[in-house]
């Protein structure tokens, strides 16, 4: 039996949505540490020392979202998919 069809477009949709959040978060520190006499090597250097220290519970509830999502999903593709079954609750 084939699974059902994954919808990428909406776990893609949660993925850019993850990928920019962490971009901002970048982009704000830099904005921070950019200021005259610094070199941008510089500031990128200490803007990713700035990520690779913060915590990462937040991208971990966000990723735990996105697959109860996917569970979820699954679930309701699981009827499509075998429309013959008998479902009790």
């Amino acid at each position: 039996m084939e699974p059902p069809p994954v919808d990428e477009g909406h776990l893609g949709t949660i993925a850019a949505a993850l990928a920019v959040w962490l971009a901002g978060a970048a982009a704000r520190e830099a904005l921070r540490l950019a200021v005259p006499g610094i070199g941008g090597d510089q500031v990128a250097a200490d803007a990713t020392e700035h990520l690779e220290s913060l915590s990462d519970a937040w991208l971990r509830g966000q990723l735990g979202g996105a697959l109860s999502a996917a569970q979820m999903a699954g679930r309701f593709a699981l009827p499509e998919d075998a429309p013959l079954a008998r479902y009790q609750g």
